[in-house]
């Protein structure tokens, strides 16, 4: 037993007016609910993904009806999907993604509900009477009672409220995003699988060019036939390798289609390559000062934080008055005597005083800061990790586009040059063709990797296009530079 309860009464068998108007109005003016100010959590969502994909997907995601999306989703497959259509088509087939979006619909009904006060509660006893003035006679005794703490400290109570519906939507745009990003970095391979396919056949088409070179000359005693056993080889090997490179773009295809949310991949069109890489002038330092502002599982911790001090400031305030009721008591005798009172209801603190719980609510409050300081950490340690491996990935990429393509490609015109004048024979131009394709191959390579470094950055930053600016408070900036 934490508490003693202790109700003071007092009735009057004059017929009271007052009371019972006094407290109809306190009931009627208790149930005049505060509601949230902030904006819906799906709002909140649409702006979170808007900014951390640099996409406007926000009509995707609140599409009105099932009729709605299938009918755009068959215009976004009707050409081929781009990154930013692909993106548009996982916010309207994803099925997940809809539960995490109706799920905050639940949330704000739980917070609305944290601004209604208490229901009264209403008592009814009877009793049969074993002496006094009429002997066996059944006597009533009933009330109602209003509990004024729910009243006085329902705001408080909203916005602990609030900072948890803030958690949960930050919670739930995360994983909204992780969705997406996984879109994006499937759709970036299915895309550079396609490219891949395409570059082999060429490789394939070279080496089967010169087998057949070399089977001519062979036949008409120019060439040994062991010397045109290796061009022989390389025709079969580089047929493999182009049977091998569609099998794959089939499976990442497939893949892409499971990470949309599709049934099935048919009806699927991407493009023939990957976007040209845009250069990219950021720094880490202004990564990491933008991740702070813009990482929604940080500000998710913080918006916990927020929901701990106001849980404190409650009990801070009435953890000695846990309890206060007002109501209306009375009394009614089978002849008809009866008294009407007010009821004062009152939990004494005498056992628990709330100086636990008090404790308690402090020690929440100072391990969610030292939890976020330690998230802080993690998160630009994070960025910072990302942002190297993609200046690795980018360098390596320039190089091979701004030196040594133009060497390799300078070394095929001379080589062709000296063809047409009889210095160089039709293996070495092929051989320089083949060596062109190969380097386009790396140059893929890298491109794809470039690629999903980018995305893993913009995860760890929590934008695709964040710059230096840091977001004020849990909202993100509404423009920032593309990279």
């Amino acid at each position: 037993m934490n508490s003693i309860a202790y109700r003071l009464q007092h009735v009057s068998t004059r017929r009271p007016v007052g009371i019972p108007a006094a407290l109809s109005l306190a009931i009627l003016l208790a149930g005049c609910a505060a509601v949230p100010d902030g904006p819906h959590p799906r709002e909140r969502l649409n702006e979170a993904v808007a900014v951390a994909l640099g996409a406007p997907i926000a009509e995707a995601i609140d599409a009105p009806d099932t009729a709605h999306r299938e009918a755009r989703i068959a215009e976004l497959l009707a050409s081929p999907l781009d990154r930013d259509a692909a993106l548009e088509l996982a916010a309207l087939a994803d099925h997940e993604i809809a539960a995490l979006v109706i799920e905050l619909d639940g949330q704000r009904a739980m917070t609305e509900s944290a601004g209604l006060p208490a229901n009264p509660s209403f008592r009814l006893m009877a009793m049969r009477m074993e002496a006094g003035r009429v002997p066996g006679v059944t006597m009533l005794d009933y009330g109602l009672m209003q509990d004024l703490i729910s009243l006085l400290d329902r705001d408080r109570r909203l916005a602990e409220a609030e900072a948890e519906e803030r958690v949960r939507t930050f919670m739930s745009a995360t994983r909204v995003l992780e969705r997406l990003w996984s879109v994006e970095s499937a759709h970036g391979l299915a895309v550079a699988a396609r490219e891949r396919t395409r570059l082999w056949r060429q490789r394939a088409e070279q080496a089967e060019l010169a087998g057949r070179l070399a089977h001519d000359l062979v036949a008409r005693g120019v060439l040994r036939q062991i010397d045109a056993l290796p061009r022989w080889a390389d025709s079969a090997d580089r047929m493999q390798r182009a049977q091998q490179a569609e099998d794959q773009a089939l499976a990442l295809t497939a893949a892409l289609a499971e990470a949309l949310g599709l049934a099935s991949a048919q009806g699927i069109r991407l493009p023939d390559a990957l976007p040209a890489p845009t250069p990219d002038t950021r720094d880490a330092a202004g990564l990491r000062a933008a991740a702070v502002g813009l990482r929604l599982d940080l500000l998710a911790a913080q918006s916990a934080a927020d929901r701990d001090r106001q849980a404190l400031a409650l009990i801070e305030r009435w953890r000695l008055l846990p309890r206060l009721g007002l109501g209306l008591a009375g009394e009614r005798e089978a002849d008809g005597v009866g008294a009407l009172g007010a009821e004062l209801a009152v939990t004494v603190p005498i056992f628990d005083t709330g100086r636990q719980r008090l404790d308690a609510a402090r020690a929440r409050v100072q391990a969610s800061d030292a939890r976020i300081e330690a998230h802080r950490r993690r998160v630009q340690a994070a960025v910072d990790r990302a942002w190297s491996e993609w200046r690795i990935h980018d360098r390596r990429l320039a190089e091979l586009q701004t030196r040594v393509r133009p060497e390799l490609a300078t070394r095929l015109a001379l080589v062709e040059h000296g063809y047409r004048d009889g210095l160089f024979d039709r293996f070495t131009v092929i051989d320089a063709i083949d060596a062109l394709l190969a380097l386009d191959l790396d140059i893929l390579d890298a491109s794809q990797a470039r690629l999903l470094a980018r995305i893993e950055l913009a995860r760890q930053v929590g934008s695709a296009s964040a710059g230096s600016a840091i977001a004020p408070d849990d909202a993100a900036p509404t423009e920032a530079r593309s990279p």
